[in-house]
Formats: structure tokens, C-alpha cells, sequence
């Protein structure tokens, strides 16, 4: 038997609990509808510019107007559609619901949901109503009110949700064109960066790198690809994100670029699958390279604005090429010997000065070897100055073909030449210049003579070259065709070649770099 003090104790709980659901429940559902239409209305004489702002306050209004479990906006734009925050969504012609929407003018309801909206809104939903904002012909956006009970849906009431739609249509007019302005606004803001960033560009790597960093911002694209022509094949040599690699004209990894690189016309990929567009790069009717842009699948294909966007792009790109292929056409020639196509002195000085700081900081030997043909001006005398450049060409593709590819060799001045050696010891500079003069003896009726000198920690890039062509007059004067080795600060001296010097191969595998 429950005693006085129980019951009222269960009262009092009941009471409570009452009182609490009441105060959870939402404040506009106890209001009378006619209330609730009204506070929705209200809101018409203030409402934002700010696209995504007016769709909150859209959304939040027509949830007063009908009890709906869920409500979306979509944005109709030809036959696309899409919500404020993503990308396209789909084609308006995927949902039959919404194509009546839309060409007629008026609210049209899919029931059964379609595989198609329940992947947009949720397997939950049952049955999905579109309400047009806009008259027919004119329609800018559809409401999207979706039930996951198709009873509460056919028993809600659409007209105070129809004549707010057409209430709120210039509103959201209006926001759309505002909001078209502020991403044209954004976007060219992106492309005069992109265009300033490009002016400052010197090489192919920087302008490549570049493009495809401002080809994402700019055209929103979800990769960009940047190859060059070289010869027959087309070289990708930037990609954002990274996945660079090499590319045959032929090459079916990249069958479009290769196409745009062919033709100089732009191809455009539209399947299902994939979207891409692949822009060449032309100077005066050459095609330069080719840029590629790459999009996630959407319906509606690639818009007419991004084609824009993206054909800008390109165009600046392609003048920055040109002007780093001009850069390292002129660096080519600033560094390089016309006649015999070695280094020239302002190179061999730069590379001289890199290899010391190398050596300094690695405590790694650094040899130098001058060189000197032997009795040049009487050849050039008695033979004419066409056979001394053609001795000196043939020399040099002598020595060319001679050094590894750690060193450095160059025309120093006239007929002499300087070799770099790294990570070489004077005495293994000796044995190589040995083995150079003995093969060179075999098939050439000139000689040379040789001073090779090793660096010493702490001395200048002059006094080292200094020492050697003290070597080097000191082999002149013991008779020329011979090599001298110049002291260095442990006092070793420079001995004479007596012909048995140990001789070692430039491209020995068992010679390597700390060896």
C-alpha cells in the first residue's frame, strides 16, 4: 500500500518532468500558424545582401511555415543544380520532381525519394517536395522540403511556403548577382597575383611551378600538370599536386597533352569520369608546351567562366616560358666559350669558388690542373688561324670527353685550359694529367704542358691558380710536354716527370668521391 508521502513525491516528479519537456520543446512550434507565418514574413523588409546569410535566414523561416524534416536550398543555374556552400550537385533533369519544379513554375513533389535524392539528403528520407523561388521561365532556386513520413508530408500545407518563395525571389536575385560579383572580384584578384608571381619567374622550373600553384587557386582545378616540348617529347616538369614524369608524344598516360602539344589547339576532356582541359602554350605559331588542367566529375561539364579563367592562365604562362628559354639562352652565352663550347672564365671562376667552399667545409682534397698547348702561336703561324680554332675545338672535345662529371673543365684564355678536379689529391692530378698528355701524344702532332697545384686550407681562389701557372711555366721552361706539380704549404715539392707517374682513370669505379 503506497503511503501519503509516496504519491505525493510521484506528483511532484510528474510535475517536473512536465514542466521540463515544455521548456525544450522549440518556441515556434506552440505558436499558432498564423503566428508562425507571420514571424516568417516579417523578415522580408530586412533581409541580407550576404548569399549564404539569406539562405540561413530562407531556410530557418520556411521551417516556421511547414513542419518538414529537413529543408534545402538549391541553386538552379541552366540545367544544373547545387547548395550555397559545395559545388554542383547534379543535373536538374537527374529528378523528375525537381525538372517540374522548375519548368513549370510550381511546387512539384517526388514520392517515393529517388536513389538520386536519397544520396543527396539522406536514405531517410521518404518523400522530398520542391517549391520554386521564381516564376516560371525565371526560376533562380528551389526549396528542397524533405519527410521521412510520407503521411506528414501530403498533410502539410505548401501555400504560405509558395508565397514566400515568391516574396523572397528578387532577395535571393539579387544576393546571386552579389555573389557573382564578389568571385569575379576574388578571382581577379587570384589571376593579377598569378600574373605578378609569373613576371618574377627566370626559369622553366619557377614558371612551371608557378602555373600550377596559381592554375588550383585561380580555376579551382583539382590538379595541374605543366609539360615542355622538347624535341619530339613532351616533358612534365611541375605538377600540383606532385606526380611528374617524363612523356612521350606518344605516351598513353598523357594522349591529350600530347594532342594539344600536336595541334596547338586546346582538347578537352567531358566524360563521365573526368573532366579536363589541356591548354598549349604557343610563341609566333610554336608550340612551347602544354598545361593541364584537371576537375573533379560534375554535371554541366567545364564552365565557361573557369575556360576563362584557365585560358588567361596559360596565356601569361606561355610569355614566361618564352622569357626563361631567352634567360638561359643568354646564361648559356654569358658562361660558355663560342669557339671550342667549354666553359668559359666567369664560369670556371664560379665553379672554382663553389668547389673550395665545398672542400673547406668537407675536408675533401681539390686539385687544379692548368693546361697550355705547347707552341700554339708558331702553329697558328704556319698553319692559319682557321687550323689553330681547329685545334683548339678538337682539343677541347679532347678533354671534354676526358673528366668525370664531378669535374670542371673550360677554356681559361687563348690556348690555355683549366681543369677542376675534385676530391683529388696533386698527386692523383698528376697521374691523370700524365695519362691525358701520353694519349694525346698518339694522335695529335702538338703537345701540351701541364701545372697542377692542390688547394691548401685557407687559400684564395687566386693564389691557388697562381701556383699552379708557376707549375705550369716551370714545365714550359724544363722543356715543354711535360707536367709539374706546384708545392703546397706541407712542402712538398714539385719533382720532375720522369715518365713512371701513377696513372689513374678518370672513370675507375673503384675511384669515387672519399675514396
Amino acid at each position: 500500500m503506497r503511503s501519503p508521502l509516496n504519491s505525493l513525491l510521484n506528483l511532484v516528479g510528474e510535475t517536473l518532468t512536465r514542466a521540463a519537456g515544455a521548456a525544450e520543446a522549440p518556441q515556434e512550434e506552440t505558436c499558432p500558424p498564423g503566428d508562425r507565418r507571420a514571424q516568417a514574413f516579417a523578415r522580408l523588409g530586412s533581409l541580407p545582401l550576404d548569399l549564404p546569410t539569406l539562405t540561413d535566414v530562407i531556410v530557418s523561416s520556411v521551417r516556421r511555415l511547414v513542419p518538414c524534416d529537413q529543408v534545402e536550398l538549391l541553386l538552379v543555374e541552366d540545367d544544373t543544380f547545387a547548395t550555397v556552400e559545395g559545388g554542383p550537385r547534379g543535373r536538374v533533369g537527374e529528378v523528375a520532381a525537381l525538372t517540374r519544379a522548375v519548368s513549370r513554375g510550381t511546387a512539384a513533389r517526388s514520392r517515393p525519394a529517388t536513389r538520386t535524392e536519397h544520396s543527396h539528403f539522406g536514405e531517410r528520407v521518404r518523400t522530398v517536395t520542391y517549391v520554386p523561388v521564381g516564376s516560371r521561365g525565371n526560376v533562380a532556386a528551389a526549396l528542397a522540403l524533405c519527410w521521412r513520413s510520407p503521411r506528414l508530408a501530403a498533410a502539410s500545407q505548401l501555400e504560405p511556403v509558395e508565397d514566400y518563395c515568391a516574396a523572397v525571389a528578387p532577395a535571393l536575385a539579387a544576393a546571386r548577382v552579389h555573389q557573382r560579383a564578389l568571385v569575379a572580384e576574388a578571382d581577379a584578384m587570384t589571376l593579377v597575383d598569378a600574373v605578378s608571381a609569373l613576371a618574377r619567374t627566370h626559369t622553366v622550373e619557377s614558371v612551371a611551378e608557378t602555373t600550377c600553384l596559381y592554375a588550383r587557386r585561380v580555376a579551382h582545378s583539382r590538379r595541374a600538370r605543366f609539360a615542355v616540348v622538347e624535341g619530339d617529347d613532351l616533358v612534365i616538369v611541375a605538377a600540383n599536386p606532385d606526380s611528374r614524369h617524363p612523356a612521350h608524344m606518344n605516351d598513353t598516360s598523357t594522349p591529350l597533352m600530347a594532342e594539344a602539344a600536336e595541334t596547338g589547339a586546346c582538347v578537352e576532356d567531358a566524360t563521365p569520369s573526368r573532366q579536363s582541359l589541356n591548354l598549349p602554350m604557343t610563341l609566333d605559331g610554336a608550340v612551347l608546351g602544354v598545361v593541364q588542367f584537371d576537375f573533379s566529375p560534375g554535371a554541366g561539364g567545364i564552365p565557361e567562366r573557369t575556360r576563362s579563367l584557365c585560358e588567361a592562365v596559360v596565356a601569361h604562362a606561355g610569355v614566361a616560358l618564352a622569357r626563361a628559354h631567352r634567360t638561359n639562352e643568354l646564361s648559356y652565352l654569358a658562361t660558355t666559350d663560342p669557339l671550342t663550347g667549354l666553359a668559359n672564365r666567369r664560369r670556371l671562376d664560379s665553379d672554382l669558388v663553389r668547389e673550395i667552399s665545398r672542400s673547406d667545409r668537407g675536408g675533401e682534397p681539390l686539385a687544379v690542373a692548368m693546361i697550355d698547348i705547347d707552341h700554339f702561336k708558331a702553329y697558328n703561324d704556319e698553319h692559319g688561324h682557321l687550323e689553330g680554332d681547329l685545334l683548339l675545338a678538337t682539343f677541347s672535345r679532347y678533354l671534354g670527353a676526358q673528366v668525370r662529371a664531378m669535374d670542371a673543365v673550360g677554356r681559361y684564355g687563348g690556348e690555355e685550359f683549366l681543369l677542376l678536379l675534385p676530391n683529388t689529391t696533386a698527386r692523383e692530378a698528376e697521374a691523370v694529367a700524365v695519362r691525358l698528355l701520353r694519349a694525346w701524344r698518339s694522335d695529335s702532332p702538338a703537345t701540351f704542358s701541364v701545372g697542377v697545384a692542390q688547394w691548401d686550407a685557407g687559400e684564395s681562389p687566386e693564389a691557388l691558380i697562381a701556383r699552379a701557372d708557376a707549375a705550369l711555366y716551370e714545365a714550359k721552361a724544363a722543356g715543354r710536354d711535360r707536367v709539374r706539380v706546384a708545392p703546397g704549404a706541407s712542402g712538398e715539392s714539385a719533382r720532375p716527370d720522369d715518365g713512371a707517374a701513377r696513372v689513374v682513370a678518370l672513370h675507375d669505379p673503384q675511384r669515387r668521391r672519399g675514396a
